[in-house]
């Protein structure tokens, strides 16, 4: 069913292939890790097995406005370079599903988001993409001690201490539920309008036949768990969100980059990646050219502006792994990472092989 939905999409994406590797592979598969409130789905993207790997990429996109069959298809792209460049372990947690728990606050959310990250990534340097509105942003301090990198994209909902019970907090919050509304009820041209006006930086004309058919198609096809999803984050992001990032203390953090769409909201979206940026001291920031917000299907120049975001975010890990005796990358002077207890995964397919 992921590969119909995928085709159907293709269109919406148009990132840019991945360079020819001769003699490399990337192998790809499905696992389930099972967290407090239940199961999450994760496509794994993992190296020749005959080489060392050096680092784990993890992505994040619970309450992306984007199914999940559009966004893997331009992940599937990122991750397999990454994996075959760097000898990097990448994954992404499937943002169409989630165990109905992990829904019902924001520290039921986190707390199985932390528990599945740590999952899978035991025993390696961890690299954190988190995206689809910021909602995983506080794991950045929760799992400091096994962070060697981070990519924020695209926060929205770090406001200062004014906005809360404010006229704009209810503003913000009737706009998340009339187009979280708009989603549990399929009402497609209500939530396009809305991606297309801010969310979404289209080349050619906003009303392109293709790409409206496309994103419809996409859209119809998605599971009521994402919609669910979508419609928790819209409201989280005017209320819990706002609230839990100005409870975090600043962070010393030298090798992570807070991006943002140069053309999203500055209101929103531009203020939010400013007031994480201070917090997150030593960060760096930066402008996605000619992107709002859902650079996965925005076209080759917005994916490949994040793609050599994570390349120097990597490129300043490697110098700092070191491989001991099974082959598996340390920081230097790190401790290894024990595998949490209260979690385990499981592999639910063989892996296929992605000629790079």
């Amino acid at each position: 069913p992921d590969l119909l939905l995928m085709q159907a999409a293709v269109p919406l994406a148009t990132p840019r292939p991945p360079p020819s590797q001769p003699n490399r592979a990337c192998f790809r598969s499905q696992r389930m890790v099972f967290c407090a409130s239940g199961k999450l789905r994760a496509n794994v993207w993992e190296p020749d097995p005959s080489l060392p790997v050096g680092v784990c990429v993890v992505f994040l996109g619970h309450g992306s406005m984007l199914p999940w069959p559009v966004r893997n298809y331009t992940l599937d792209l990122v991750a397999s370079e990454l994996c075959a460049t760097f000898r990097a372990t990448c994954v992404a947690l499937c943002s169409d599903v989630a165990p109905s728990g992990m829904m019902a606050s924001m520290e039921a959310f986190l707390a199985d988001m932390r528990c599945a990250v740590e999952t899978l990534s035991a025993g390696l340097p961890l690299v954190l993409v988190c995206d689809g509105g910021g909602l995983s942003v506080p794991l950045l301090w929760q799992l400091q001690s096994k962070l060697v990198g981070a990519l924020v994209l695209n926060l929205d909902g770090f406001h200062g201490e004014s906005y809360q019970r404010s006229s704009s907090q209810e503003w913000d919050l009737a706009r998340a539920m009339r187009l979280g509304s708009s989603l549990m009820a399929g009402r497609w041209s209500q939530v396009i309008g809305e991606l297309l006006a801010s969310k979404i930086f289209c080349q050619g004309p906003r009303d392109a036949p293709q790409f409206v058919e496309g994103l419809e198609r996409a859209l119809d096809s998605s599971t009521t768990y994402w919609r669910r999803i979508c419609k928790v984050a819209l409201e989280w992001s005017a209320t819990q969100l706002p609230e839990a990032l100005l409870k975090l203390p600043p962070l010393q953090s030298s090798n992570v980059a807070v991006a943002v769409g140069a053309l999203a909201e500055p209101a929103s979206l531009h203020a939010s990646a400013w007031r994480l940026h201070h917090l997150l001291r030593g960060s760096a920031l930066h402008f996605l050219p000619n992107s709002r917000v859902l650079w996965e299907v925005e076209g080759a120049e917005q994916c490949s502006a994040v793609v050599e975001l994570l390349v120097g975010i990597l490129e300043r890990v490697q110098p700092q792994l070191r491989f001991d005796a099974l082959g598996q990358g340390r920081p230097a002077g790190s401790m290894k990472a024990a595998r949490p207890q209260s979690a385990a995964s499981e592999v639910l397919e063989s892996p296929c092989v992605l000629p790079i």
